[in-house]
Parts: structure tokens; C-alpha cells; sequence
């Protein structure tokens, strides 16, 4: 066999020996990709004076992309390679801007993704940013109602349909 033959095994070689690390296992026999997923817990809901806080408690830096929604009008806030620790969770907020908050787990696009979904009663200016390992959505506050109006079964019964 020539030498020129061989260069392109031994290049063909080096490549895959570079790229063995992606396969490594981590943590307990997992994907080391799997061992860096984001752990998401939680979320909690607070009003303040300038509006609404929204904090999603991940264990890890997130990785996270926004989409606004219209029919019915909410946003959709998916944490990329990010795994719900627990059940879905959601929390009735009705303040005259947000009707509901909620945290599903699905699978998209080959990675499992916490996905925070915030029903609104009418449109909002909003913002989302990391802090640490979490994700803070900011709803402005104008339009809040002082007191939480009576829940509408109606609305209530879109949301659940959406989340699914």
C-alpha cells in the first residue's frame, strides 16, 4: 500500500480520536450531555410596585428563547436543554394583566426544554433576563387591577387547552 493511501486514514483517525470526547459518559453512566442539563424546580410569582416578577429556579446558567403568542395572548418562554424536576406546575395570578403562570416539561427538537407559559388578560410590555441559574420575566405593572377580579371558567378552560 502507498503512502498517499494512508494519509487519509490517518486524518480520517485523528478526527474521530478529536471528536471522542462528545461521547464520553458522565455522571453515573449518563451522557456526559445529559449531566449538564438544567435542573428546573420551580417558579414564583411576585408583585411589585412596577409589576410582575416572574422567577423560573434553574440549577444552571439557561440557555432560553421568547415567544409572544395571540390567540389567546400569551408568552412563551422555553429553557433550552432544561428538564422539569417535577410535575407540571401552574398558578392562578388574574391581576387584571396576567390570568395564569404555568412550567411544563416537553421534548423539542431532539432535547428535553422547561417551558414557562404566561397567560395574559390583555397585552403587556415585557422583559426576560438570567440572574444566576434562573429566568426573570418582568410584566409591566400598568393596567394591574388593586384587587384580583373573579376568575372567568371560560378563559380558564383556553388555557389549560393550551398548555397541552
Amino acid at each position: 500500500m502507498s503512502t498517499k493511501c494512508k494519509w487519509p486514514s490517518l486524518l480520517l483517525g485523528i478526527l474521530l480520536l478529536a471528536s471522542a470526547p462528545a461521547y464520553a459518559q458522565g455522571a453515573k453512566g449518563r451522557p456526559a450531555a445529559a449531566a449538564a442539563t438544567n435542573q428546573v424546580a420551580s417558579f414564583k410569582v411576585q408583585e411589585k410596585e412596577d409589576g410582575t416578577y416572574i422567577r423560573i429556579r434553574g440549577s444552571s446558567m439557561p440557555t432560553f428563547s421568547v415567544l409572544k403568542l395571540s390567540d389567546p395572548p400569551r408568552l412563551s418562554v422555553d429553557l433550552s436543554n432544561s428538564e422539569l424536576r417535577s410535575a407540571a406546575q401552574q398558578q392562578a395570578v388574574r391581576n387584571g394583566v396576567i390570568s395564569q403562570v404555568a412550567l411544563v416539561g416537553v421534548y423539542a427538537g431532539g432535547q428535553s426544554v422547561a417551558r414557562g407559559i404566561i397567560g395574559f388578560e390583555k397585552p403587556a410590555h415585557y422583559d426576560v433576563r438570567t440572574d444566576g441559574s434562573d429566568v426573570v420575566i418582568f410584566i409591566d405593572g400598568q393596567g394591574r387591577a388593586k384587587k384580583a377580579p373573579a376568575e372567568r371558567p371560560e378563559r380558564k378552560a383556553e388555557y389549560e387547552l393550551a398548555l397541552k
